[in-house]
């Protein structure tokens, strides 16, 4: 019967032994991604900093496309001042006819 118990008492601290080491692992992988995030993360000090370089740096997402499918980025951007070949074309999609369809899915419908 002790070596029953024993064998039991065993097997539970080599399981608790197990969920321990689990456990550790998964506490530092939590650090290691905090760490990580933390990188990103604008202190008081440095938000001065911070909003400088973003206003040197502005995004503009303004744009417009002519009839022709021609794109113009930036919101100051004049269409008749870009020059012809540097104009960028919106890629067209393929006709319909040339899909990739098999004969019955053609005939079907689908």
């Amino acid at each position: 019967m002790k070596a029953k118990e024993a064998e039991a008492a065993r097997a539970v601290e080599e399981a608790r032994a197990k969920e321990e080491a689990r456990l550790r692992a998964a506490k530092e992988e939590v650090e290691r991604e905090e760490e990580a995030l933390s990188a990103a993360i604008v202190t008081r000090e440095a938000l001065a900093a911070a909003i400088e370089a973003a206003l040197d740096s502005p995004a503009d997402h303004e744009f417009a496309i002519d009839a022709e499918g021609h794109i113009y980025r930036g919101r100051y951007t004049r269409s008749t001042e870009v020059p012809e070949a540097h104009r960028e074309k919106i890629p067209a999609p393929p006709p319909f006819g040339m899909l990739d369809l098999d004969s019955e899915e053609r005939a079907s419908g689908r």
